[in-house]
């Protein structure tokens, strides 16, 4: 039997997903969540979900961003990116979302190459980001966050800015090649030529890079609003810490759009800072509707015909 396509199947994803749902219903208070979920603020959640729309859209000028010599306008971006985003909603993780992205720009770019660098720098670039905001919260919630954390995030904080130098340098990558088996570093070397091509273009991945930090804390404001719809008081500082980490393991292919994972992750973060289970799970809730209803222009351009096909190459 093989244990990782067992491990990936859409049934374990099922199962992780409504057994740790069960969980969470379990220790939940069903009428005070009902309650918190019908008592949230219009208002706040129509601006959640037209900034999440936004959201989509700046993430598609970030990516297009980093293709400068394409011939590909910035809408046909935008556009790519709601379609990915909802043929997500059916592949788990982050593969089926960046095989989509790649497929539609090839197709009109015709630069299959620059499309997949510019797609893993872009992933690159956002997981760096992710961390990077991370540790910013963990150094600047210091109130709340005890020390260990604290001297854990300011860590990571040094190791991403280090991380970001080395990928660059020669000298590391030629250690790395000593020191790992073949096998390892011809699949780490394919990321290396993605970054080689950006070598001399500086200034287009420090601009990518603050795109990308921008897009995170962006996300974060997304979260306040929903916050403010639910009447919950939060630190700022703190929802750097708990966006990014929810946001993450939403990404991992091992539940159905991060159902389960996600809740669990905001409801134990939340209660950190005294949040209660309700009041964290009708926030996560909220959080997952507006990302779908965030994905539903990408399915209405699906049924209007278009299409995500790789083509020829040359």
């Amino acid at each position: 039997m093989n244990f990782k396509k067992v491990l990936f199947s859409k049934w374990t994803r099922w199962i992780v997903s409504l057994s740790l749902l069960t969980l969470l219903l379990f220790i939940t208070d069903i009428s005070l969540l009902l309650e918190n979920i019908a008592l949230a603020k219009l208002h706040w959640l129509t601006a959640a979900v037209f900034f999440t729309l936004f959201l989509t859209a700046f993430g598609a000028v970030k990516w297009w961003f980093l293709m400068p010599r394409s011939r590909t306008g910035p809408m046909s971006f935008v556009r790519v990116n709601f379609i990915s985003n909802f043929v997500g909603m059916f592949i788990p993780g982050i593969v089926g979302i960046e095989a989509a992205r790649i497929a539609g720009i090839t197709r009109s770019s015709k630069d299959l190459a620059a499309t997949v660098a510019s797609v893993l720098v872009d992933r690159l670039f956002g997981l760096f980001s992710l961390g990077l905001v991370v540790a910013i919260g963990g150094v600047t919630a210091r109130e709340i966050v005890p020390p260990l954390v604290t001297l854990g995030c300011a860590t990571l904080l040094v190791a991403i800015l280090a991380g970001t130098f080395l990928l660059m340098s020669h000298t590391f990558r030629r250690l790395l090649e000593r020191l790992l088996p073949e096998k390892i570093f011809s699949q780490l070397n394919k990321l290396f030529e993605c970054l080689d091509l950006y070598r001399n273009r500086k200034h287009l991945l420090a601009g990518s890079l603050l795109l990308s930090v921008t897009f995170q804390l962006l996300r974060v404001g997304l979260v306040v609003m929903l916050c403010k719809s639910l009447g919950i008081a939060v630190a700022l500082t703190y929802l750097l810490i708990v966006v990014p980490v929810a946001l993450f393991v939403q990404m991992l292919p091992i539940s159905v759009f991060g159902i389960g994972i996600r809740e669990s992750a905001m409801i134990t973060l939340l209660a950190v800072a005294g949040v209660s289970t309700e009041s964290a799970f009708a926030l996560s809730i909220l959080l997952m509707a507006v990302q779908i209803i965030s994905v539903l222009p990408g399915g209405i351009w699906m049924a209007m015909g278009q299409r995500l096909n790789i083509p020829e190459q040359p």
